[in-house]
Formats: C-alpha cells, structure tokens, sequence
C-alpha cells in the first residue's frame, strides 16, 4: 500500500524511519560522550578556580597532590604568585593567580555554553526518536489489521 500523496510504500517508508533511527541514534549517543567529557572538564575547572581563590590560605602548608592513578605525594605551597596554566595543543603559560583564575572562569563559561547547546540538541533528537519509534510503531499496527 502507497503512502497518501507520496507514491511512496509502508514497507518504503518503514526503512526509511529505521535508516533515521539510526543515524539519530548515533548521534545521540555521541553527545552523550561528548556532554560526558565536557561536564567532566568543567567540574574540573570550577574546582581550579576554587582552589586558586584559596591559594593565599594554603601557603607554606602541605597539601597532598594527585599525580594520576590514585598516586599522591605530599608538597608544600612556597610561592603561590605564579601559576602554571594549560592552554591547549600541550602548551602551558605561566599566569598570575588572577590571571590563571579569569582564563579559567572564561574556559568555564564558553564550556557551559556549549554544554547547554549540546543538552539542546539531545532533546530535539530524543523527540526525534521518540517520534520516529511511534511512526514506526503505527505503521506495525496498520500492518497488522490489514
């Protein structure tokens, strides 16, 4: 049977759903990942800018500094007026606390932007799928009272 003013098929139509089924699918599992790892830098940032907003308190006391696989060693804070900061492609600029903490907060910023375009785009293809589950579901029911 032809789709209404399409010439088009149920059967035709029903691949063409489950063809963007998948290509939905997919890129709703990629913003996960990317939502996953830019919510992860942004954790990480508000806990930078935190710690830089104490620097001052912390000095000359020892604190414990995670080096990566649950490896610490114990230093102690000497100068706190200059910090090292991660600027991208491997790079690393030496900045002054405020300047380090401002660089930070508009990292931050521009990251929670980008994470509330990419929640935007879950939910449009969430509806999407959501949609296309139900066409796909009522073209199964029309097949079966045929």
């Amino acid at each position: 049977m032809a789709t209404q003013d399409t010439g088009i098929t149920d059967a035709e139509e029903g691949e063409r759903l489950r063809y963007l089924q998948s290509i939905y699918a997919q890129d709703y599992e990629e913003i996960l990942n990317t939502l996953s790892s830019y919510t992860a830098v942004s954790e990480a940032a508000a806990r930078n800018i935190e710690v830089l907003g104490k620097l001052d308190d912390i000095k000359d006391r020892k604190i414990l500094l995670h080096l990566e696989s649950g490896t610490y060693v114990e230093v102690k804070i000497a100068d706190s007026t200059k910090v090292l900061t991660y600027v991208g492609a491997g790079y690393l600029v030496e900045k002054s606390v405020a300047d380090a903490k401002a660089f930070l907060e508009e990292n931050a910023k521009n990251g929670n932007a980008f994470i509330a375009h990419l929640n935007s785009e879950k939910e449009k293809l969430e509806g999407a799928l959501l949609d296309i589950a139900y066409r796909l579901e009522s073209m199964g029911a029309d097949d079966r009272h045929v």
